[in-house]
């Protein structure tokens, strides 16, 4: 919910700079996302 308005965040100041290099920037935040959830669980 929190990390979801962060991406939001990113993706809007990414997007008005570069298209390609957003993509790439989310999916590396979708990425430590997994990481940080992972580790949380255990």
């Amino acid at each position: 919910m929190k990390l979801q308005e962060e991406l939001d965040l990113l993706r809007r100041q990414m997007g008005s700079q570069n298209g390609g290099f957003s993509l790439v920037f989310v999916l590396v935040i979708a990425i430590l996302r997994i990481l940080l959830g992972f580790l949380i669980k255990r």
